[in-house]
């Protein structure tokens, strides 16, 4: 989760999310489009608001996984797919 003073700080709303840091730049992530700066909203339909929520998605998926991002004022839908 991000904490609030780092939301502030970088501009983001107050609501759950993971803040993307890193993409490795051959990586599942930046395939399907993810950016740093990026807000993890939602994996498969469920709230992220940890590193435990989305990584109980991932284990959960089949092969891919519909992530709800939240990109400056943006929301984006994309898919990923797991190696």
């Amino acid at each position: 989760a991000v904490a609030r003073r780092m939301r502030a700080a970088v501009g983001l709303p107050d609501e759950a999310g993971l803040l993307v840091v890193k993409v490795a730049s051959a990586g599942a992530a930046a395939t399907a489009g993810l950016k740093r700066g990026d807000l993890i909203r939602t994996a498969d339909g469920t709230t992220v608001d940890s590193l435990g929520d989305l990584d109980r998605a991932v284990h959960s998926s089949a092969g891919t996984i519909a992530l709800g991002l939240l990109r400056g004022v943006e929301e984006l839908d994309v898919t990923v797919q797991l190696p």
